[in-house]
């Protein structure tokens, strides 16, 4: 019934305390239902409120485990200068018998962990396997995320660089990462970034935000995964 719904917020999720190893697993599995037709995914929906606002809903159903789920996100670029997070979001899973909702989860923290071990899936098959550094354009909740998927899918890296547009993100990323046991080091210069053999670029959805990224200038043979849509990479090459 409506009562027994689940709510798992941030720190109940956490506790879970899933490895990145399973949940490449998972999305391993996902990937191959989805090709099989057990999966139905429907394009995304988007309306956009401004150029740096814009609100999304994402569903999905699937026959084994017998779900619906749908996500609900908004992507406000303008809310790092509140000390908010710019993606915020919920999800809402149910059961595809009765149509009942089961669960709402924070999506805030699915949403990381999800595309971090999406970009540490695809890195097993097309980063290069003697890799060992990993840099970072953008050092909020994705990078952390994306730190922590990598290291693990990459055991090899033992080098980060970070960039940020503001110093205290790069270096309390930094930070974090030395306190892994991994070198860590920040630059004042994203061409520096260029340079590592994995390239993950986050940068915010920001009014006014101009492309700085030359994929001209990548190290051969590296690897780029952009999760901010490509935003801050030049279109001509």
């Amino acid at each position: 019934m409506i009562d027994d719904i689940l709510y798992l917020n941030a720190p109940d999720i956490d506790q879970l305390d899933i490895s990145p190893s399973d949940l490449r697993a998972v999305l391993r599995k996902a990937f191959q239902t989805y090709s099989s037709s057990e999966l139905r995914i429907p394009s995304k929906q988007t309306v956009r409120a401004a150029p740096d606002r814009y609100f999304q809903t994402m569903a999905a159903v699937c026959t084994e485990p017998p779900f619906a789920a749908v996500k609900w996100v908004s992507v406000v670029g303008a809310n790092s200068q509140r000390g908010l997070p710019n993606v915020n979001g919920l999800i809402i899973l149910g059961d595809l018998e009765t149509g009942l909702p089961v669960a709402v989860l924070d999506g805030n923290r699915v949403t990381v962990m999800r595309t971090a071990a999406m970009s540490a899936l695809a890195s097993e098959y097309l980063a290069s396997p003697t890799s060992t550094s990993l840099g970072l354009v953008g050092c909020g909740a994705q990078a952390y995320g994306h730190l922590a998927a990598l290291r693990d899918a990459l055991p090899g890296l033992e080098k980060i660089l970070c960039f940020d547009r503001r110093a205290e993100s790069a270096a309390a990323l930094a930070s974090h990462a030395t306190a892994l046991g991994t070198e860590c080091q920040t630059t004042t210069d994203a061409d520096d970034v260029l340079q590592c053999d994995v390239i993950v670029s986050s940068v915010p959805s920001v009014a006014g935000m101009q492309p700085f990224l030359d994929a001209r200038k990548l190290k051969l043979g590296s690897l780029a995964i952009a999760i901010d849509m490509g935003r801050s990479w030049l279109l001509k090459a």
